[in-house]
C-alpha cells in the first residue's frame, strides 16, 4: 500500500514538474517567435554599413591629415589658411 502511494505521489509530481517545462518551453517559443517578427521589419545590417561605407568615402573628414608635397597636411588647415595657394592642390573631397 505505501508503496503504491510512494509511486501515486511521484507520478504526480513528475507530471506536473513536466507541464511547468512544457510552459516554459511554450514562453520561449512565443518569446523567440516575437523577436523573429521583430526582426523581419528591420533592414540587414550589411545594406547599412553600406550606406554608411558609401558616406564616409564620399565625406572625407576635414581633420584626417593628407599628403601634400611628401609632407602630411590636415586639410581644414590648409582650406584656412592659404584657400587660394595651397588648396588647389588637394585632392578632391
Amino acid at each position: 500500500m505505501k508503496n503504491r502511494i510512494r509511486k501515486a505521489f511521484h507520478e504526480t509530481g513528475t507530471s506536473h514538474r513536466r507541464q511547468v517545462q512544457i510552459q516554459s518551453l511554450n514562453r520561449e517559443i512565443g518569446f523567440l517567435e516575437e523577436e523573429l517578427q521583430s526582426l523581419e521589419v528591420i533592414q540587414p545590417a550589411s545594406k547599412c554599413c553600406k550606406e554608411i561605407d558609401d558616406y564616409v568615402t564620399s565625406n572625407s573628414d576635414p581633420l584626417i591629415p593628407v599628403m601634400i608635397h611628401g609632407k602630411k597636411i590636415i586639410r581644414a588647415l590648409v582650406e584656412l589658411w592659404s584657400p587660394l595657394t595651397i588648396s588647389h592642390n588637394l585632392p578632391p573631397m
